[in-house]
C-alpha cells in the first residue's frame, strides 16, 4: 500500500494504490579475507576461509519509477556506483533506452560549444555572462517539476545576447 499523508500531517494506512515494483541489483561477489567468526548459535569461535561474499551494487535499477505517490510506468529510476563506470550497456539491453549525460560530461560539451564557437575572442567576462543567462533561466524555471533543458535554439539565443558575431554564429551552426 501507498500510505495517504493528510494535510495536517497525519498517516492513514489504507490506501486503495498498491506500488508493486522490481528492484535489479548487480553485485560483485568477492572471496573474503581469512578471519575469526562467532557461531551464535552453537557458542564457538570458528576460523572462516575461503568464503565467498556478496558486495555492495555496481548497478541497479528500480522499475517502474515512483513519482508523485505513484508509480511511472514511463520511468526507471537508475543507480551506478561510481558515475565514470556506469555501465551504459546495461540500459540499453535491459531497460532499451540510452541514459543521460553525466554532469562532467554535460560540462565538457558546454565547454567545447563555447571554446569552438568563440574561439580565440573567448574573455572571462563573455564566459561570465553566458553563465550567468543560464543561471537564470533556470531561476526563471525552479517551480517546474521538469528539468531545464538547454537545446540549439536556446544556446543561439544566449550566444546572440552575448555578443556572439555572425562568423561565431557560424562556427556555432556547424558544432
Amino acid at each position: 500500500d501507498i500510505p495517504v499523508r493528510t494535510k495536517d500531517g497525519l498517516e492513514l494506512d489504507d490506501s486503495e494504490d498498491v506500488y508493486s515494483f522490481i528492484v535489479v541489483s548487480f553485485c560483485p561477489v568477492e572471496l573474503l579475507k581469512d578471519g575469526l567468526c562467532y557461531d551464535r548459535s552453537t557458542q564457538t569461535f570458528f576460523s572462516r576461509m575461503d568464503d565467498w561474499g556478496v558486495q555492495k551494487p555496481e548497478t541497479a535499477f528500480l522499475f517502474p519509477a515512483y513519482n508523485d505517490r505513484n508509480q511511472d510506468i514511463h520511468g526507471a529510476l537508475y543507480y551506478s556506483r561510481r558515475p565514470e563506470e556506469r555501465h551504459e550497456e546495461f540500459a540499453l539491453e535491459l531497460l532499451g533506452t540510452e541514459l543521460s549525460r553525466t554532469e562532467k560530461a554535460q560540462q565538457n560539451v558546454f565547454r567545447e560549444v563555447i571554446e569552438t564557437t568563440l574561439s580565440g575572442d573567448c574573455t572571462f567576462e563573455t564566459v561570465r555572462s553566458i553563465s550567468d543567462a543560464i543561471n537564470e533561466m533556470i531561476e526563471e524555471n525552479k517551480d517546474n517539476p521538469e528539468p531545464v533543458t538547454l537545446g540549439k535554439k536556446e544556446m543561439q539565443q544566449i550566444l546572440e545576447e552575448n555578443g556572439a558575431t555572425e562568423d561565431q554564429m557560424k562556427k556555432f551552426d556547424s558544432v
